[in-house]
């Protein structure tokens, strides 16, 4: 018998006879180390949410072994709560809190290595409870529920009329709207008739500012041809009186 954990193998052997040859087989196998592994807790019911305290136990103490926590409803179907390590003294502790109320069942468990099996603990029931309230709690908390609903009912009563009162504004809002509307599109009609004689006004005044610099040009040209005119009589009037002057001068040798 093997005496220690390890590989092993096993030889068959048979020797023969006179009428068959010897023939040997032989076949390997593992031998690993068994765990002894407890779990316990330092309470057994708790109220929801609170933390609990998973406690496991290794035997031999083998520290830095890897330990897995589960907990299942039917013992069953099971589910990791979490895993954590050995220390020293063998033993591993994980803190939990379960947020659902019922009665579970705790369990925690090791996987195979070359030198150990796989090892499961022994199964703890643990019963998470709701708060229990006393008689006055709960009717404080039932007066306090109706009176919210009283002013919730209300609230719900006042808002509802404050909607039959917008509906009504509401009406006389659109129709004042479409007033509003229709002025609007009248002023811009009257906008754009305004814009249009402004064009038209502009395009007058400009043809008037063309008509007035024309004359200003024409009076320049009209004083010209007077200075022209009297500088021209002015020069007949004096060649006039010198031809005078000359005819008498004349007239006077020969008399």
């Amino acid at each position: 018998m093997p005496n220690a954990s390890g590989s092993w193998s096993v030889k068959a052997v048979w020797s023969g006879n006179v009428n068959y040859l010897g023939s040997s087989k032989s076949v390997g196998f593992k031998v690993r180390n068994v765990l002894s592994l407890s779990l316990y807790l330092k309470a057994n019911i708790v109220q929801i949410g609170d933390h609990v305290i998973l406690y496991a136990n290794i035997s031999p103490q083998i520290e830095g072994l890897k330990i897995f926590f589960e907990y299942s409803s039917d013992r069953v179907n099971w589910t990791l709560l979490g895993s954590t390590y050995t220390n020293k003294e063998g033993v591993a502790a994980l803190l939990v809190s379960l947020d659902k109320v019922g009665k579970y069942f705790i369990r925690a468990k090791t996987l195979a290595t070359e030198e150990y099996s796989v090892s499961i603990s022994n199964i703890v029931d643990l019963a998470v409870k709701t708060e229990l309230k006393d008689i006055e709690t709960i009717e404080k908390t039932l007066n306090e529920t109706k009176s919210l609903l009283n002013k919730c009912q209300e609230t719900v009563e006042k808002y509802e009329k404050l909607l039959s009162s917008l509906s009504m504004n509401t009406t006389e809002l659109l129709e004042e709207l479409v007033r509003l509307k229709s002025n609007l599109n009248k002023t811009m009609e009257e906008l754009n008739n305004t814009k249009k004689e402004l064009i038209n006004l502009k395009s007058k005044l400009e043809e008037s500012q063309k008509i007035i610099n024309s004359m200003t040009f024409m009076q320049y040209i009209y004083a010209g041809l007077g200075f022209i005119s009297g500088a021209i009589v002015g020069a007949l009037l004096i060649y006039t009186r010198k031809r005078k002057k000359k005819q008498k001068v004349k007239a006077n040798q020969n008399s």
